[in-house]
């Protein structure tokens, strides 16, 4: 489908508009003309999914969540809370929700994160805060608990 990679640093204007880096862009390929799906993220940024993704996400994961579970019915509202759909205009802008920015404290400058197959928007001193490893977890303790029992691909030992 789409896999975003890269980090950018970006600036938001006073309108709440922010443009799009070409780099990014590119890497929508063919669901550069649909909507996107802004919303509040985990870990306190804001993410930014190709509407399609969105979809396939809230279909797949969230359609059959049963609405008579109390902590499901919590999580579906947490979800959907915030996401705006927004569309791309002829100067590669989108025009971001105030309450969204507000909530995850993004002011004049942004930072984008191609994460897989959203794209995470920072507040650059929380995302460098974040990022300096500050709750203990350095990248490879991360990846060995993460992937560590994980198949490694095109190993020997799972061909035979």
């Amino acid at each position: 489908m789409v896999e975003f990679l890269g980090e950018y640093e970006c600036k938001i204007d006073s309108k709440g508009r922010l443009r799009l880096p070409s780099k990014l862009l590119e890497q929508f390929g063919e669901l550069r003309h649909h909507p996107i799906v802004v919303n509040r993220g985990l870990d306190g940024g804001l993410v930014l999914y190709p509407e399609p993704v969105w979809r396939q996400i809230t279909r797949e994961r969230l359609a059959g969540l049963n609405h008579f579970n109390k902590k499901a019915r919590m999580f579906m509202r947490k979800w959907y809370r915030g996401a705006t759909r927004l569309q791309i205009d002829s100067n590669d802008r989108i025009l971001l929700p105030k309450t969204l920015l507000k909530w995850a404290n993004i002011e004049e400058s942004v930072i984008l994160q191609g994460v897989d197959n959203m794209i995470e928007m920072w507040n650059p001193e929380e995302w460098e805060a974040i990022m300096a490893d500050e709750d203990g977890f350095e990248f490879d303790e991360l990846s060995e608990a993460v992937l560590g029992s994980a198949p490694v691909l095109g190993d020997p030992k799972e061909d035979a």
